[in-house]
């Protein structure tokens, strides 16, 4: 079984330390899994947070960088509020390039397990340990990266994990693990059976939680997991590099078939792809 991961994000320093975070994260992702899509949405600057971090990758050639550049953001003419950093749309482009027979919907705060637990009949949700940037570097430089993993793994036990069995709303039997978008994980036929993220869902809130939803309707078992060492690097606050606004939980509820057109993830689009 092949694995690809696929991260989002864009440089924009977003939640403060963003370089070294993303560091720490692509090089576990490269170290883990057969192959890694980074997705740069709509970067404020001419270079992509890859481009600023890529003398510290240890890159092997799985890694894939996908541009998605400011004047593809702007011709979309996305609603007031919409995310800078749309990630509905930047997670499909990843999954729908992707090679993997399973598919790691992720973020670029995450240091990646280095071996996952899951069964391509159900969509599986990692619950996440937090844990400082500090006391990462602590463990050893992003270039010891299996180190990191390793003892993060062995001391696994010592830390926390995000809450499972999560009520986000009246009758919610969907979000099972709070920060449910930092590690799902599902066969690459279940993705393009739900077609992805919900496109709509362009403003911040719930798009996570939601894929879940379609992903439910469309028979699979929702799988809430523990065991899997997924850690997340805390960072400062923000709306994920967009200005605000929420998707509603309303729209969470009444979309369980994907409304999405069969070009989901600009199937259509030949972006600027560098692969490393």
């Amino acid at each position: 079984m092949s694995v690809t991961a696929v991260i989002v994000s864009r440089n924009d320093g977003y939640g403060g330390h963003l370089e070294e975070r993303a560091t720490y994260c692509l090089n576990s992702m490269i170290n883990s899994f057969e192959e890694v899509i980074y997705v740069d949405w709509n970067s404020p600057t001419k270079e992509t947070l890859i481009d600023v971090i890529k003398k510290d990758l240890i890159l092997k050639g799985n890694l894939v960088s996908i541009r998605v550049p400011k004047e593809f953001h702007d011709s979309l003419n996305l609603s007031d509020g919409a995310q800078k950093c749309v990630e509905v749309l930047g997670r499909n482009i990843g999954i729908r390039r992707a090679k993997g027979d399973c598919i790691i919907s992720t973020n670029v705060d995450i240091i990646a397990p280095r071996n996952i637990i899951y069964d391509p009949s159900g969509f599986y949700i990692a619950a996440r340990r937090d844990i400082d940037l500090t006391s990462v570097e602590a463990l050893g430089s992003s270039n010891d990266i299996q180190v990191v993993q390793d003892t993060l793994h062995r001391n696994i036990a010592a830390y926390g994990h995000a809450p499972i069995d999560v009520v986000m709303f009246k009758g919610d039997i969907y979000s099972k693990v709070g920060y449910c978008g930092d590690f799902q994980i599902a066969s690459k036929e279940l993705w393009y059976k739900i077609r992805g993220f919900e496109e709509s869902f362009v403003f911040r809130g719930y798009a996570d939680t939601h894929v879940q939803v379609k992903a439910y309707y469309a028979g699979y078992e929702l799988v809430a997991t523990t065991e899997t060492s997924v850690f997340h690097i805390r960072h400062g606050g923000g709306l994920g590099g967009g200005v605000g606004g929420s998707n509603g939980m309303g729209e969470v509820r009444d979309i369980t078939v994907s409304e999405n057109k069969a070009s989901w993830g600009f199937s259509n689009i030949d972006f600027e792809i560098e692969r490393m």
